[in-house]
């Protein structure tokens, strides 16, 4: 049985049940049942997936005490964390390879996409022996520690929190109605990212897949990016939302993952608000132990490469992944040289379309000779402008894709803002909520049911 946070079993059976559980249960006694709760959730996925990653916290628990106690001796306690994140590395790439790739996280990108939740455990484990390593934290507790290394919600995709910010929240963790609303909404909004939007728009993308990629036209090819873009954007910040919106209710907030960056008017925008706290932790690592360069253009260069290719490959190890990270890389170091003088408002923002979008190219293909072949339909190569399957996509999904659009902006958030201090549309807006993610949850179960 593998949960997902959008079956209807966890949304209107497991989750009430854990909330219920949470809220009653004695507050000395939280930690541990938030522990219980994410290893029966981890039970889900399969006896050796659990079994795997308790091995996993075990160790890492016994070096970050290791490290805890050497580090007042700055050689010994770098030795030992150098060696924490070099098992936690291998372990990362022995559950890809070895473990879960035969578990399937993001079912509608079954040939996309591997485990990422293993990126989010290894992460978890090297920041945490980070901080022990500068003296920000010293965890004794083993049911406090294993808890942030697999805290359910963050399980699947992330986002990623550091210990020190994850610790706060957690002895400071309110809870009461508004807790569970504010929660209750993120999830909502989240789920109806997920199925109502992504789900939908995916079918666009599965439908364009299936043809013979030879023979396709400009506006069939256009359309399958559009939709894997959009779909994949979906599915990714849904699922980190439905988190955040579960992490909420237990009064633990976690941090943003996207801020609306598929139509970015810059690659450096695009940057920024894709996957934010995957990118700042691999920031924080790359770019932070050079430092002392970052005067010289070339290593900056080439920092840029190498953060980028690791986030590729840390979706899935194939070169398909490491070539996106690498266009992403190459087409921000571009724009950084030419900004100034070349690009405006509008041929940034063009550039930026271009450059993500044949990154999707390749990410979305299985190797680099389909990607070509697709590269070639979108520029006219196979010389068909339109056909009447691409008019017949067009007209099938164009309301879906609309929508996705507009809300993979920031035009309706920032309408919401526009209206704050108007007190009759605030009144307005307060009153339909409720209605509106109702709505948006009774759509979704619908959907669910129905696929």
């Amino acid at each position: 049985m593998l949960m997902k946070f959008s079956s209807i079993l966890f949304i209107y059976v497991i989750l009430p049940l854990i909330v219920a559980i949470y809220y009653i249960i004695p507050k000395k006694h939280k930690e541990k049942a938030l522990f219980g709760i994410s290893l029966f959730f981890i039970f889900t996925f399969g006896f050796s997936i659990l079994t795997t990653v308790c091995i996993f916290v075990l160790p890492n628990y016994l070096l970050c005490r290791l490290i805890g106690r050497a580090v007042k001796k700055k050689w010994l306690c770098m030795s030992l964390f150098v060696f924490d994140f070099a098992l936690n590395v291998a372990y990362g790439i022995f559950c890809k390879h070895f473990i879960m790739n035969d578990i399937v996280f993001f079912e509608d990108f079954s040939g996309q996409l591997t485990f990422i939740g293993t990126v989010f455990l290894v992460m978890s484990a090297i920041g945490i022996a980070d901080e022990v390593r500068q003296g920000e934290v010293a965890e004794k507790n083993f049911i406090k520690f294993g808890l942030y290394i697999v805290y359910f919600p963050k399980f699947i995709a992330g986002p990623y929190i550091s210990y020190k910010s994850f610790s706060e929240n957690l002895s400071e963790a309110e809870k009461g109605l508004e807790v569970l609303g504010n929660g209750a909404s993120a999830f909502v909004k989240g789920l109806a990212k997920k199925v109502i939007i992504a789900d939908s728009i995916f079918q666009l993308w599965h439908s364009v897949n299936m043809l013979d990629i030879s023979s396709i036209s400009v506006l069939t090819a256009w359309l399958g990016i559009l939709a894997f873009g959009l779909s994949f954007y979906f599915t990714l910040s849904g699922i980190t939302d439905m988190a955040r919106g579960i992490s909420l209710i237990f009064g633990i907030n976690l941090p943003k993952s996207f801020r609306y960056p598929i139509f970015s008017t810059s690659m450096t925008e695009f940057c920024d608000h894709w996957h934010m706290s995957l990118t700042q932790w691999l920031k924080m690592y790359i770019y932070r132990p050079t430092e002392k360069f970052s005067y010289n253009r070339i290593i900056n260069a080439v920092k840029l490469i190498l953060m980028w290719c690791c986030v590729g490959i840390m979706y899935e190890y194939t070169l398909n992944k490491l070539i996106w990270g690498l266009i992403i890389a190459l087409s921000l170091i571009v724009e950084k040289i030419l900004s100034k003088r070349y690009f405006g408002k509008m041929s940034s923002f063009l550039y930026a379309f271009l450059a993500t979008n044949i990154g999707w190219i390749f990410f979305m293909e299985d190797n680099p000779i389909n990607s070509l072949k697709f590269l070639k339909a979108v520029t006219g190569g196979t010389g068909n402008i339109a056909d009447i399957t691409g008019v017949y996509f067009l007209r099938s999904y164009a309301l879906i894709l609309l929508i996705g659009i507009y809300f993979s902006t920031d035009l309706f958030k920032n309408l919401i803002e526009r209206s704050r201090g108007r007190k009759h549309i605030e009144t307005a807006v307060s009153i339909m909520s409720p209605f509106v993610l109702t709505a948006l949850l009774a759509v979704s179960t619908v959907l669910i049911t129905y696929n």
